[in-house]
């Protein structure tokens, strides 16, 4: 047998180079499909052999292809190389958790003014359902959109890649975190509203691009310096302790999901361990989110020195407990994150008293968006998005009393208010059009070389993970208006607002 060496260069050569190419991608896609595949069945198979309750045979079918579903997208994503970030993919597995993975672990029931209200299997089929044609139509929406030839002009015409300066951007990365940090304290004031809460909104916010941007410096071995290291755990940390004061789990929780994130999307591997140890942390600290808030909200109101430590004294009394046995169990902790994702059992009381305790919205709940973009620099005495949808539905579907509102908010969820305002031809219509919504912010700040671009989108959709059970308004009335506000403060730091294509 002879062997025969070929040049690199001859067309033989490169013939063999580009048929192995294709197979090597071939086969990897078929493997990915197979693990996407293998991801659904273990699925099915893990809840029928150990199931934490028992579920009729179409509701339980019905629960795996929505998570099917929920999980498409990102098998997609990593089908096309996974180049940009997958925060719409995220989103639709949040969806998955949020309708599917809770029907599989929680009772068919909900509690509805400190009394439980059990539901037949038929509602949580028809929940589950018309969950699963909401989540489709959404992404339905995001690909068509995506892929319409008219998004190609957008993103030739008016997107923001905003490439960073190495010189310029390290004066934004030292000052924007020290700015944000001011800003936040000043949000709490109560000369906070019209303008001047407008602006110190935009200017808390920079908090988050700052870690963005830090967090790919940090794990980029060329740009990591004692600069960008030394800054990077100071905006993190002081991220997190400011989101602790404010006994909002979920203020606390972003920054480490926005560097869980970027390390993912960075290093082409999932931070396994980082994502196992958040989870932990947030099982523990949302089991005492009642009692912080019970005595931080209600009872004495302490300094912000106090209030971080309240959380520590809890959590440490808490892990003792459960440690000795005497009170709340890891099971009962897991339990409370569960009811906290729930999302499903909402969506059935919302058909169960809709239209016949409560009559179609007809859209009223989106009336904020008509004039939502108008800036409050304009138009300071602007209605909050709260004022019209979340309170409304809060209180008709008796999630609070009428003495609450204001006090307490709830939400309704994206999902189960589309249903709420146009019935079923909401949750396809509603939910399409939010998923154009993602595919034009992901065509305007998400492309494969983005840098201030992918920071705005990152920071904003951050919110949407756990955004996606409050009101569609509250997330999307000022979306743009960020976008745009954000835009025009890293330009200062950046060399142009995009990339020519190349």
């Amino acid at each position: 047998m002879r062997y025969v060496i070929k040049p690199p260069g001859s067309p033989s050569a490169l013939r063999e180079n580009l048929s192995y190419g294709s197979q090597t991608d071939r086969f990897s896609k078929y493997g990915l499909w197979f693990s996407y595949a293998a991801f659904i069945a273990a699925y099915a198979l893990f809840f029928f052999i150990w199931p934490a309750q028992s579920l009729p045979v179409d509701v339980f079918a019905a629960n795996v292809f929505l998570v099917a579903v929920c999980c498409l997208p990102l098998a997609l994503w990593k089908s096309r190389g996974g180049r940009n970030l997958p925060m719409f993919e995220l989103i639709c597995l949040a969806y998955g958790v949020n309708f599917g993975l809770v029907g599989q672990l929680l009772p068919n029931s909900i509690i509805i003014l400190s009394q439980r209200i059990n539901f037949d299997w038929d509602g949580l089929l028809k929940a589950t359902v018309l969950s699963t044609l909401g989540v489709a139509s959404l992404i339905s929406g995001y690909e068509l959109t995506r892929r319409n030839k008219l998004m190609r002009w957008v993103r030739l015409v008016i997107s923001m890649d905003l490439p960073t300066d190495s010189r310029r951007i390290n004066y934004y990365l030292a000052g924007a975190p020290l700015l944000s940090i001011v800003a936040l304290f000043l949000q709490g004031s109560t000369a906070n509203d019209g303008r001047f809460g407008a602006l110190t909104q935009v200017i808390g916010g920079q908090l988050y691009l700052a870690i963005v941007l830090l967090s790919y410096r940090f794990y980029d071995v060329r740009q990591r310096t004692h600069f960008i290291t030394c800054f990077f755990f100071l905006a993190v940390v002081m991220a997190v302790v400011l989101g602790l004061s404010t006994g909002f789990l979920e203020q606390a929780v972003a920054p480490i999901v926005l560097v869980a994130i970027v390390r993912w999307h960075a290093s082409r591997k999932f931070p396994v361990a980082l994502v196992t140890c958040l989870v932990a942390v947030l099982v523990l600290l949302n089991s005492v989110k009642a009692s912080y808030r019970q005595s931080s909200w209600f009872g004495e109101q302490g300094d912000f020195g106090s209030r971080v430590a309240l959380w520590l004294d809890l959590a440490s009394e808490n892990v003792g407990t459960i440690a000795d046995g005497d009170g709340q169990t890891v099971d009962d902790a897991t339990d409370v994150l569960w009811k906290r994702f729930d999302l499903l059992h909402k969506f059935v009381w919302v058909l169960k008293k809709t239209p016949t305790d409560i009559p179609y919205y007809g859209g009223a709940t989106y009336s904020y968006l008509l004039y939502g973009w108008i800036p409050r620099l304009v138009w300071p005495d602007k209605p909050s998005a709260s004022e019209g949808a979340s309170y409304r539905t809060d209180v008709d579907y008796q999630f609070v009393t009428p003495d609450s509102v204001g006090k307490t908010n709830i939400g309704i969820g994206f999902l189960p208010e589309s249903y709420a305002n146009f019935g079923i031809w909401g949750t396809v219509f509603v939910m399409a059009l939010q998923g154009a919504c993602f595919a034009l912010l992901d065509r305007l700040l998400n492309g494969p070389q983005s840098q201030g671009g992918r920071a705005i989108y990152l920071a904003l959709m951050i919110f949407f993970l756990n955004g996606i059970g409050s009101s569609t308004v509250t997330l999307f009335g000022a979306v743009f208006q960020l976008v745009l506000a954000n835009g025009i403060i890293l330009r200062f730091f950046a060399t142009s607002w995009r990339l020519k294509p190349r």
